[in-house]
């Protein structure tokens, strides 16, 4: 009965730690960007962007490499790589939030898809 006991409570915290690994980083990309001292003009132009401002791909790629460069850095993943998709070109912010936690825009079809955002 005890070891029965011990394995169920190291299964429940396996899935845990798995589910917190796969899950979507809580933090808004704003207050991270802001907590490194990335001001709001950085990215939107203006200190007071109007709400839902979107920020541009091109923006994005000053500080985080081309598209090109993305793909390269995630080759590792494979088929799963979400910078190379068969969706083609899409808005950085499909997946990567400003001011609402992330989330994996592949996982909306492909749900065996466990990838990790920031």
């Amino acid at each position: 009965m005890q070891k029965r006991s011990l394995l169920l409570i190291g299964l429940t915290v396996f899935g845990f730690i798995q589910a917190a690994q796969a899950a979507p980083s809580a933090t808004p990309l704003a207050d991270r960007h802001v907590a490194k001292g990335i001001t709001c003009a950085i990215c939107h132009g203006t200190d007071k962007p109007e709400p839902f401002a979107e920020v541009p791909n091109t923006t994005c790629f000053q500080c985080h490499g081309s598209l090109d460069s993305l793909k390269a850095k995630f080759k590792h993943m494979g088929k799963q790589n979400p910078h190379d998709n068969h969706l083609g070109d899409v808005a950085c912010n499909i997946c990567h939030k400003g001011h609402e936690p992330s989330s994996v825009y592949c996982e909306k079809c492909h749900k065996n898809f466990k990838l990790n955002i920031r």
